[in-house]
């Protein structure tokens, strides 16, 4: 069995049954998309939300899949992983944060932890796979070399050509996009049955991130497209639901956000330049009206990916595109406001703390008096403790989609739909166990000590969420008492580098 060894047996302190817990995720699936499928008889979730307990799961700011997945996964706040977005402030620069994706304390390290076999596919949001006691494959973010663990799943990933993501392959057309997506997602399903055949998993995650890919570039323009994904993603998740004993396992179907189609883009780095807030090095008309060209060849104005055809056709965009990206890698250090990605998180940057707080509140107020539309959040009013490495501001909006490129124009029309803090949790299991129905909205902090508190595993004080009691039956509360136990998350992280180190040791 590829080199893992037998376990110590799966300990629960308060399970009524030994009940095994499925988590499927489908990146940024959200109850508007839904519901416009509900009409095609495309998705079973309609059948899932009148027969089992559902509700809307709130992501957390900014709703993207860093940090949310993390988020989901841990039970844990942004600010206590020190993990906020793609990029953290390192001194005086930002870089991307790569390694606080790793140094966490997952459910699957819990699971691991207390003997319980866990099967993972396609994990966002790690850089690398992560030793447990089973069989685990990461996805997006994921160094190509260390996808799998142990090292002995390499082949077979191959053996049925795992697509990490879309994004490795381009340029493509709108139809060989979606193509990609719908193979992948296939394959995702494919490798995880056969992953469950060869492991008596207690914890199985399956995330589906292509989903995320196909509303990015196809809500807005081809929603049949859309449609025609989520059919595909709907007789993947039958076949899941059909291989496991909804007898004995609880299944989580959730996702890290939604989605929302915004009217038009607003460039937040140009207002920021524009008002004197951002200092940049002068650019060149030619390369302005370039990299406008770029943004919207990539835009998906027309069915056809327009920008393969002029690359061929006019050699010097693709040259002019490329000077570009190497201006941006000789430029000075960024100083004043900055927003890196189109998450929203706003770094003040080169200034000292007093020019920062002014800035802070200068913004904020211009903002809120001028542009309505932009709902402004300082640090303190995002985060429980406010660290330096922190974003200074985030900016949230419905209407405006938020870009990051200061040498485009403030407005743009923009095709694709962006994220949305409300995505979806829908939850079936056995009928003595879930209390079926609309429930509350819940956070993707609860997740993880829900997942927990189903498999009858303490739950760790440090976690920020809760468990979501309302899921469940009164009986199953009844007999199956909610159990903590006392750590701190520092201390959690210490034993889980060691725990997977041991892992990592007894497989070899």
């Amino acid at each position: 069995m590829l080199g893992l060894k037998a376990s110590r047996k799966f300990v629960r302190k308060g399970a009524l049954s030994m009940l095994r817990v499925l988590t499927i995720g489908i990146d940024g699936c959200s109850w508007n998309v839904v519901e416009k499928l509900r009409n095609t008889e495309i998705l079973s979730m309609n059948f899932i939300k009148r027969e089992t307990a559902w509700g809307i799961l709130e992501s957390t700011v900014p709703p993207w899949s860093v940090p949310a997945w993390n988020t989901l996964f841990t039970g844990v706040r942004p600010e206590k992983m020190r993990l906020y977005s793609f990029v953290k402030r390192r001194g005086n620069s930002l870089a991307p944060a790569l390694r606080e994706l790793d140094n966490q304390v997952y459910v699957w390290d819990l699971v691991s932890m207390h003997g319980g076999r866990v099967v993972a596919v396609n994990v966002p949001c790690v850089s690398r796979a992560i030793p447990v006691n089973g069989y685990f494959v990461s996805g997006f973010l994921a160094d190509r070399s260390k996808l799998a663990f142990p090292l002995g799943l390499n082949g077979l990933l191959s053996d049925y050509g795992y697509i990490v993501d879309v994004y490795d392959l381009h340029p493509l057309t709108d139809e060989e996009y979606l193509e990609v997506c719908i193979k992948a997602t296939i394959q995702e399903t494919a490798l995880f049955l056969e992953l469950s055949r060869r492991v008596k998993w207690v914890l199985g995650i399956l995330v589906y991130t292509h989903s995320d890919r196909v509303q990015h570039r196809f809500l807005k323009t081809r929603f049949s497209f859309v449609e025609k994904y989520y059919e595909v993603l709907d007789a993947c998740i039958a076949k899941l639901l059909d291989s496991i004993n909804l007898d004995n396992t609880v299944v989580f179907i959730v996702s890290d956000h939604g989605f929302k189609i915004p009217k038009t883009a607003f460039n937040v780095n140009t207002w920021f330049a524009s008002k004197g807030y951002l200092s940049i090095n002068p650019v060149s008309t030619r390369t302005r009206v370039m990299r406008t060209i770029k943004y919207k060849l990539s835009n998906n104005y027309t069915p056809l990916t327009i920008a393969r055809k002029v690359a061929k056709l006019c050699p010097t965009l693709s040259k002019a595109l490329s000077q570009t990206k190497l201006e941006n890698r000789e430029g000075g250090p960024i100083k004043g406001a900055y927003m890196p990605s189109e998450d929203g998180s706003v770094y003040i940057m080169n200034v000292t703390d007093e020019v920062k707080n002014m800035l802070v509140d200068k913004i904020a107020e211009e903002i809120g008096k001028n542009i309505p539309k932009i709902k402004v959040c300082k640090a303190s009013e995002v985060y429980e403790v406010v660290r330096d490495e922190a974003p200074d501001l985030v900016l949230e909006s419905d209407d405006y989609a938020l870009l990051t490129d200061p040498t485009l124009p403030l407005r743009l029309r923009i095709m694709r739909a962006t994220h949305a803090k409300e995505g979806v949790l829908i939850v079936l299991g056995p009928k003595w166990v879930i209390d079926s129905g609309f429930k509350s909205q819940a956070s993707v902090y609860d997740i993880a000590p829900t997942m927990l508190y189903t498999l009858g595993i303490p739950i760790p004080s440090y976690m920020d969420g809760h468990v979501l009691t309302e899921l469940f039956s009164r009986n199953f509360i009844q007999h199956n008492m909610k159990s903590y136990i006392e750590i701190s998350y520092e201390k959690a992280k210490i034993k889980t580098k060691i725990r997977r180190t041991i892992i990592n040791r007894v497989v070899e």
